[in-house]
């Protein structure tokens, strides 16, 4: 993965922000454990925190897996 690959090169990712395909955006956060934590950036609200199953950090596995799935799948809103 790319932040392993900075790491090695002595650099340090504290948080990066990505957009999935369907136009949402997101805040990754690197923990020092090697995990994730994982933030939708929701316009005019506060970030939405999205846990992982396990706990509160993702393995960066899971993470790539979460957002492929859920950045296309169709969105649903609650009343």
């Amino acid at each position: 993965m790319a932040i392993k690959n900075c790491q090695v090169l002595g650099f340090g990712v504290k948080e990066f922000k990505l957009r999935t395909e369907d136009g949402r955006e997101w805040t990754i956060e690197a923990q020092s454990c090697g995990n994730f934590r994982v933030f939708e950036n929701v316009p005019g609200d506060e970030p939405l925190e999205h846990d992982c199953a396990e706990g509160q950090y993702w393995p960066a596995g899971d993470l790539v897996d979460y957002l492929a799935a859920i950045g296309t799948a169709p969105r649903r809103v609650c009343a």
